[in-house]
């Protein structure tokens, strides 16, 4: 039997799609949330079959779509079949807006052991842009209280070459992200990925991709950072 020492959970579902996303994603009612978990109990089983799923897993993933939306209950049966300990790193990809001290705290109880904070911007009219649901200060909110709930392992995600972007703007991001001492910083250049309202809005005019040597600004000012 196959052994596998790392998973990957995919959980489809958004508050809300944002306006750059290319990704398969959907709003899920409790029902459809409630379905989508018991179907991946069955699958996880069929691949029992052919893993080796009792062995102590290294890390586990739950990506999305926004992971943090799913009951703890859901993820509690998730995790009941693998095979894990303290030392298996455990992280769930969160949207500021979906989490509070309680659930942080369930999490832990959990096993879940590293969150990824998906930020993005703390420019709170390029959130809006992008279609995000949370603002800046309930990111940091979220960021402190995970915190004080005990993780100690926290990624943040921000992007750049936004619509209207500066690099005075991109500056104090990364001001802000650095400040905050996380353990992982994730950056990422916004890609205009047809089918999105992001690319809509570029080929209506609505919006305007940024320049070439800006761009190239940025990313060179990152780099530096």
């Amino acid at each position: 039997m196959l052994k596998i020492y790392n998973t990957y959970i995919h959980i489809p579902f958004c508050e809300r799609k944002c306006n750059y996303c290319d990704f398969t994603s959907l709003k899920g009612s409790d029902s459809q949330i409630e379905r989508y978990v018991n179907y991946l109990l069955k699958e996880i089983g069929i691949y029992s079959q052919k893993y080796d799923l009792s062995q102590k897993q290294d890390t586990i993933y739950f990506g999305g779509g926004t992971p943090s939306l799913l009951p703890i209950d859901s993820l509690e049966k998730i995790l009941s079949k693998f095979s894990y300990d303290k030392n298996t790193e455990i992280t769930i990809e969160v949207n500021p807006k979906t989490v509070d001290t309680n659930k942080l705290k369930e999490y832990r109880k959990l096993g879940i052991n590293r969150l990824s904070i998906g930020i993005q911007t703390f420019d709170d009219d390029n959130l809006k842009v992008l279609g995000r649901i949370h603002n800046s200060q309930e990111a940091i909110e979220v960021y402190n209280l995970a915190r004080e709930c005990g993780f100690k392992n926290i990624s943040l995600d921000i992007m750049f070459s936004l619509p209207n972007q500066t690099l005075a703007m991109l500056q104090n991001d990364l001001e802000k992200l650095v400040s905050l001492n996380p353990n992982h910083i994730s950056i990422y250049s916004l890609i205009w990925e047809e089918g999105t309202k992001f690319f809509r809005d570029l080929k209506s005019g609505k919006l305007k991709e940024t320049d070439n040597d800006l761009e190239a600004n940025m990313y060179e000012y990152i780099i530096e950072y």
